[in-house]
């Protein structure tokens, strides 16, 4: 995996990931977690360092040598944000399915 440094608007973060669209959907992950409770437990504290909450611009910028450089990747914040939104509706709906599913003895 590498380093990403993901910025936009006041998130400026640095992601492990296997690709730098990835690292992108951790930010967006990690910024809106804090706006949707029932996506992150209370020990998560997804804000700024001095406590804001995150705003993102209309793109992600991600660079694999630093911030604040023109050289990276730029992804459309919206379509980040809709790509975050199905996994979420894709997860809950995979977790309802497993909960309800009997459980079968091991033969």
């Amino acid at each position: 995996m590498a380093k990403f440094y993901v910025e936009s608007g006041n998130l400026r973060m640095v992601i492990t990931a296997n690709n730098s669209r990835g690292a992108a959907l951790w930010a967006v992950h990690r910024a809106l977690s804090g706006v949707l409770p029932f996506v992150t437990d209370d020990s998560e504290n997804p804000t700024t360092s001095d406590g804001q909450r995150f705003k993102l611009d209309e793109t992600i910028r991600v660079n694999q040598r630093g911030f604040d450089r023109d050289n990276g990747r730029k992804f459309d914040s919206l379509d980040l944000i809709t790509e975050w939104s199905q996994l979420i509706l894709a997860l809950s709906r995979l977790e309802q399915d497993l909960a309800h599913q009997p459980v079968e003895a091991a033969v």
